[in-house]
């Protein structure tokens, strides 16, 4: 774990989104020691927490561009898949630590309360989602539908291990 960091800080890595199919490959525990190790060397860990609020936590950076201040916040979730939550009970809930499940409504509900409180904010959903090595889901449009409603000025998928094309919804592109 520490040398992944080392490495990671090493290459430039500010942020690490951990909502996805492989941080609990270690259980919990696991999870959180890595998240104490990345908060430890300066690498904002994102989408992953000891409970769901703090898994559901979007990264939020703050910067000026031409003399104005904005915000840059970014939330992460991992898919819900069924066997991820029955089985493998992957997802964070009140008091369970586990990874962000992706969820338009929730993250529509933070968006209403950030807009309000963060100067000039741009909101960005990156979502773990797909089916590796295929095209676009159904679902992953379904999904980046709801997100772009909830309010995202850009979606920035992952997960599925393969370039798939880009799309514009409501005007908001879709990766």
């Amino acid at each position: 774990g520490e040398q992944v960091v080392e490495a990671l800080g090493a290459a430039g890595v500010h942020a690490l989104s951990l909502a996805n199919r492989h941080s609990l490959d270690c259980g919990t525990a696991g999870l959180i020691e890595s998240i104490g190790h990345l908060q430890a060397s300066g690498i904002a860990p994102f989408g992953a927490g000891s409970d769901r609020d703090a898994a559901e936590d979007p990264l939020v950076v703050h910067f000026t561009v031409g003399g104005i201040e904005r915000s840059l916040v970014v939330f992460a979730g991992f898919e819900y898949r069924e066997r991820y939550a029955r089985r493998y009970r992957w997802y964070a809930g009140p008091g369970i630590s586990g990874v962000a499940e992706l969820s338009p409504e929730r993250i529509a509900e933070r968006v209403s309360d950030l807009r309000a409180s963060l100067p000039s904010p741009v909101f960005v959903a990156f979502p773990h989602w797909g089916r590796d090595y295929a095209g676009v889901t159904e679902e992953q449009r379904e999904l980046a539908a709801r997100l772009v409603d909830a309010g995202m000025d850009l979606v920035v998928g992952h997960g599925a291990r393969i370039l798939q094309p880009p799309e514009i919804m409501d005007g908001t592109p879709v990766f």
